[in-house]
């Protein structure tokens, strides 16, 4: 086996948590009129409003939560590259996948949906803008955020839904619990817009940029900002639960929500010695413990999987935490660097490096399963269908499933 469990131990437990106040709800919505298309959905795809199915990828990293679990399975055999679909422009995010049909965004704004089966195109569409946020699927809608406002998709055909510019610089994916989406701008401004209309239910200022995506869980968002803190969120009405400042003034990545905790990487901006994950109190942001990135690198979000966090990294490592006290499980050495978060399903964890290799991993041991080469650098890994879908700076889409031998 490549991979080869270390045994390790973290040390260091940090206790902190201070509160905040809310900001001002902002003023009424500027929403485009158009709505959603009442035409037959494409195969797989669900008509406005119709539940999608417990195999459906819904939104980045799998859930609102951002807990990296994918409905799976993945693949079953040896793992090979089923098909390759090319964009005109980077996918620098995660696909979406509702039935038989995958969703995803290029960096150019285009808006692809494909195939599953085989990655041929059934429609595209266009933000009209630069976007690197991850789709989510809603009421029966894509919805995106762009580097100009939200937009909102009809799943069978494309046609436009809605836009909401209040949003404003979106690079994020937004948490979605019910009919709201919550979505992060890099000016610093949080809003909840209705993801039926686009209307504007509440909105904040939280001070500092937050260019990742929210997660959300037991009504609360959780927003990491630019400067080091992060934030508590009521989903009700933006009311700020609480403020952690982690001391690192690093900007913080997508947090995780499991298990009463909130984990959240700080990468990059604090300086050496300020790379960790960290996990803090659910419900009051005290901070409980802080593990330091192998080699001071960027470390991301944990994947929850097999009762371990599961953190992928640049430094070229994959390494499972006890999410209670922080302390290492297992360590690997992963088959070149990575800079996409774990993905997991059935006992497994999927990842894929730098021009290097889409790979699995025994949850519970760490021993390597399979890895297969893939060219580029990717940005999100999603599992359904018996396939792992990888999309790249190259612009292409790898589907990657087993076929018998």
């Amino acid at each position: 086996m490549l991979f080869r469990p270390i045994l390790g131990s973290v040390v260091a437990i940090i206790l902190a948590g201070c509160a905040g106040a809310s900001g001002v709800p902002s003023s009424s919505p500027d929403v485009s009129p158009s709505g959603p298309s009442a035409s037959a959905p494409a195969s797989g795809a669900p008509a406005s409003g119709a539940p999608a199915s417990g195999a459906d990828v819904l939104t980045y990293r799998g859930d609102a939560a951002r807990t990296g679990e994918m409905p799976g399975p993945g693949p079953a055999a040896k793992p090979q590259i089923r098909w390759t679909f090319q964009a005109g422009a980077p996918i620098g995010s995660q696909v979406a996948v509702v039935g038989q049909t995958i969703y995803l965004v290029s960096t150019d704004g285009q808006v692809h949906a494909l195939d599953l089966a085989t990655g041929t195109s059934r429609w595209s569409a266009s933000t009209g803008a630069e976007t690197h946020g991850s789709p989510t699927i809603a009421d029966g809608l894509l919805i995106v955020g762009a580097d100009d406002a939200a937009h909102a998709f009809g799943l069978a055909d494309g046609r436009v839904a809605w836009r909401a510019t209040q949003t404003g610089t979106v690079r994020g994916a937004p948490a979605t619990v019910g009919h709201v989406a919550v979505f992060a701008g890099g000016d610093g401004t949080i809003t909840a817009l209705d993801t039926r209309s686009g209307t504007v239910l509440w909105q904040r200022s939280l001070g500092a940029p937050d260019n990742s995506s929210v997660a959300a869980a037991d009504g609360v968002a959780i927003l990491g900002l630019e400067n080091g803190i992060v934030v508590a969120l009521a989903l009700a009405d933006g009311h700020e639960r609480w403020r952690t400042d982690t001391g690192d003034g690093a900007r913080i990545g997508t947090p995780t929500i499991a298990g009463g905790r909130v984990f959240v990487p700080t990468l990059e901006g604090g300086g050496p010695g300020t790379r960790h994950i960290l996990a803090m109190d659910l419900a009051t942001g005290q901070l409980q413990w802080r593990f330091a990135s192998p080699g001071d690198k960027p470390a991301y979000a944990p994947a929850i999987a097999d009762g371990r966090a599961i953190v992928e990294g640049e430094n070229g490592t994959v390494t499972a935490l006890d999410p209670t006290t922080g302390k290492v499980i297992w360590q690997a050495a992963a088959p070149g660097l990575v800079e996409v978060v774990a993905a997991s399903t059935g006992g497994v964890v999927y990842g894929a490096s730098n021009g290097g290799f889409a790979f699995a991993l025994d949850a519970s041991s760490g021993l390597e399963r399979w890895r297969i080469p893939i060219k580029g650098v990717p940005y999100g890994v999603a599992v359904a269908a018996g396939l792992v879908l990888v999309g790249t700076n190259l612009g292409t889409l790898d589907a990657i499933g087993g076929v018998a031998q």
